[in-house]
């Protein structure tokens, strides 16, 4: 398991789960946003050289270069 810290005190923690990967925004005491999403497409996305979004609903990525 990865944690990174987000501000405001939420963490993203990102687990394994069979092939996919499950990302979980928590405030350390529950739970409040998850999605599981496979690799690959995570990959793609931080590896990319372009600006762009990644996922709809409350676990959004942004990325600005």
């Amino acid at each position: 398991m990865k944690i990174l810290k987000l501000n405001n005190g939420l963490l993203l923690l990102i687990k394994t789960a069979g092939k996919k990967l499950r990302l979980v925004v928590t405030d350390d005491t529950m739970e409040l946003a998850c999605r599981k999403e496979i690799p690959g497409k995570l990959s793609r996305f931080l590896a990319s050289v372009e600006d762009g979004s990644l996922f709809k609903g409350r676990i959004q990525f942004h990325k600005l270069l």
